[in-house]
């Protein structure tokens, strides 16, 4: 269940990067060959400028945009599948008539189409309204598989760029490149929102600048 405040993050990070990249009109269908996939999970073998990025979390805090929204609660016996299908998974054990509440949220400062993207979906869990990383680096993986013409992790550009770096981002941006683009969301966030951008708080950051 969200809270008022991690709703107008939610919201205000998916209209930041939606304004941001373009919009594919269709999800693609991809067959990837073994190399490709083999190089985008694998271990970076690179080092990390940091452990983690918490030492972003305040200025993430302090300058995200709240925007306007609507929220229009469902009438409790409705539940969309997905979220049904997640009450019943036993990593999460939710009660759907205690724990889960349903809501349409409208915003009008990004054109989003109406569409519905079960692979997209997010489960956050015992979140707190000042965990903005978090929700930043899942909704980096749902556009990375969702905004682009094709999957960016997967992608030859993102790989021919980030070739060049010295480093990585954080240790766990480092454990495949799938991780690296949502670790690097949190910074690309970052660094369009905050004055003075990443450089600003991480010195070496010519070392990821690619």
């Amino acid at each position: 269940m969200y809270t008022p405040m991690t709703i107008a993050f939610s919201i205000s990070l998916l209209s930041v990067f939606a304004n941001a990249v373009p919009q594919s009109e269709d999800f693609r269908d991809q067959t990837l060959d073994r190399e490709t996939h083999d190089w985008a999970t694998q271990k970076i073998d690179k080092p990390a400028l940091q452990t983690g990025l918490e030492y972003l979390d305040k200025g993430l805090f302090e300058n995200l945009p709240t925007v306007a929204y609507e929220a229009r609660e469902w009438l409790p016996e409705y539940i969309p599948q997905w979220c049904l299908d997640q009450s019943n998974n036993e990593d999460h054990g939710f009660d759907p008539a205690k724990d889960i509440k349903i809501y349409d949220i409208r915003y009008n400062d990004c054109e989003m189409p109406d569409s519905e993207a079960g692979d997209g979906d997010i489960v956050f869990e015992n979140l707190s309204s000042d965990d903005v990383a978090t929700i930043i680096h899942e909704v980096g993986h749902s556009l990375d598989k969702f905004a682009y013409d094709e999957q960016l992790s997967f992608s030859s550009d993102w790989r021919e760029k980030t070739n060049k770096d010295k480093s990585v981002p954080n240790d766990y941006a480092g454990t495949s490149a799938i991780e690296d683009v949502a670790e690097s969301s949190i910074i690309a966030t970052y660094n369009m929102l905050v004055p003075g951008g990443y450089p600003s708080i991480e010195s070496r950051w010519e070392e990821v600048r690619n």
